[in-house]
């Protein structure tokens, strides 16, 4: 029954899946590692480890800051002047893949350089 925590709905639009609160959750933790870092890594747990993967996404990429969804977040960043260092490494646990169809630019091409250590339960589902 809970409390549960979540960065982020996900709700089913016309054009697919989309995370309502996501910008607000970037924003928020690109605040923190910026006020109380530098941080040598980043782990994420299930929900969090997709924002990990989307934050490491944007570090690495900070010219998708200006398109949606991260459009309407102000000055939290700028291709010139990333809001906070980068860490050496992010730990995913019990992530998956980000489906919100407004990040499949920003998730595809290249592979991110950042080192990651991905650990999943052996009765962990794919989706």
């Amino acid at each position: 029954d809970g409390p549960f925590h979540e960065w982020w709905d996900a709700i089913e639009t016309e054009e697919g899946q989309e995370y309502t609160g996501m910008p607000e959750a970037v924003a928020h933790v690109q605040a923190h590692i910026a006020e109380s870092g530098p941080f040598d890594m980043l782990i994420g747990f299930s929900q969090g480890a997709m924002l990990a993967t989307i934050l490491t996404s944007l570090l690495e990429k900070p010219t998708h800051m200006g398109q949606p969804p991260f459009d309407s977040m102000g000055d939290v960043a700028t291709a010139e002047q990333p809001p906070f260092s980068p860490w050496k490494l992010v730990v995913l646990v019990g992530g998956m893949e980000p489906r919100d169809h407004r990040l499949t630019e920003l998730l595809s091409g290249e592979p991110l350089q950042t080192p990651s250590v991905h650990m999943r339960g052996e009765k962990a589902s794919a989706a």
